[in-house]
């Protein structure tokens, strides 16, 4: 599954690294890339529901957005 989020805007670089690492935290993250200000995230062998918890959980915390753009 792919997910694209939107980049949040980041105070600090610190503040940045801790969304990423939380991104990579998800169960079944296996890649992150950024392009422009879109992430995408491929997630592998996981539930897809408490991936979309994980992930929703996360954007609501950065009052971003995200959206699945493969399956």
């Amino acid at each position: 599954m792919i997910i694209e989020i939107i980049k949040p805007v980041s105070r600090c670089q610190t503040e940045e690294d801790i969304f990423y690492q939380r991104l990579t935290d998800i169960d079944g993250a296996d890649h992150i890339t950024t392009v422009g200000s879109r992430i995408q995230l491929t997630i592998t062998a996981s539930t897809a529901s408490v991936v979309l918890e994980q992930v929703t959980a996360i954007c609501d915390m950065w009052h971003t957005r995200w959206d699945i753009v493969s399956n």
